[in-house]
């Protein structure tokens, strides 16, 4: 049986994260004189800043995309609320329509029921006044 030798670390495989051509060709730019593994480590440092940053952005569009859903069904909830306040407020205010239109239409027969006798009494006098007239007028022959 042969036992495998130990790689020697120079020819060890690395396990370094893909850097994207984005954070290569941006250390390159800012970076021109620097030796490679400088730069290879800044690509990595660059990269991995950019990931961060793409994960904060999701989390925060997340969260935004549940405070906006919250917001959303306080709002439909308030608007059934208000519906719920508008529709009892609705038949409070027919009542009170209703109970002035009944009360309305009682002043105007009270209204009708006075003119009416204010007029008898008119006639009533006016007759009794033509009556005294034309009596003095008998009396007079």
């Amino acid at each position: 049986m042969t036992q495998n030798a130990p790689t020697p670390p120079e020819n060890k495989p690395e396990n370094k994260p893909a850097v994207s051509q984005q954070a290569k060709d941006l250390v390159e730019q800012k970076m021109p004189n620097e030796n490679d593994e400088v730069k290879a480590k800044m690509e990595e440092l660059v990269d991995a800043m950019r990931k961060r940053a793409q994960s904060e952005i999701q989390n925060a569009g997340e969260q935004g995309y549940e405070a906006y859903m919250n917001a959303v069904r306080r709002a439909r909830e308030e608007l059934n609320q208000i519906g719920t306040f508008a529709n009892e407020q609705r038949h409070s205010v027919e009542e009170a329509v209703s109970m002035l239109e009944d009360e309305a239409k009682q002043n105007w027969d009270s209204i009708l029921k006075e003119m009416e006798e204010f007029g008898d009494r008119l006639s009533k006098a006016a007759e009794a006044a033509w009556n005294i007239l034309t009596k003095k007028d008998a009396d007079a022959d």
